[in-house]
């Protein structure tokens, strides 16, 4: 009888995981959230498959206090959407979901 075959899943890995990634996601977390730096800002994150890319970005911390300002994170896979068109329909309406879910709006109704 043959040895089980194991299949590795394509999920990121938890909080902590040990890539050596400390420096990198301590210096993103800032760039992004460093409330003097202005914006728009991109950050492009560039590996091959399973090089911990999504582990990286999973890692980093939400600032809430200055002299870093709020950020919230949200995740959206713009391979699932055909064209430039419909990746910006669907980007928004997650930032604006995320938005809402988040209590956001509630503020501006009282």
């Amino acid at each position: 009888m043959a040895d089980p075959v194991f299949i590795i899943p394509d999920n990121p890995l938890e909080k902590d995981a040990d890539f050596g990634f400390s420096a990198y996601i301590d210096t993103i977390s800032d760039l992004i959230a460093n409330g003097r730096n202005k914006t728009p800002l991109v950050i492009g994150i560039y590996g091959k498959w399973g090089s911990g890319k999504t582990t990286l970005i999973k890692n980093t911390p939400e600032y809430e206090s200055p002299p870093f300002r709020r950020c919230k994170p949200v995740w959206f896979q713009a391979w699932k959407y055909k064209d430039e068109d419909e990746i910006l329909a669907a980007l928004l309406e997650l930032i604006l979901n995320t938005m809402d879910r988040d209590g956001f709006f509630s503020k501006f109704k009282k």
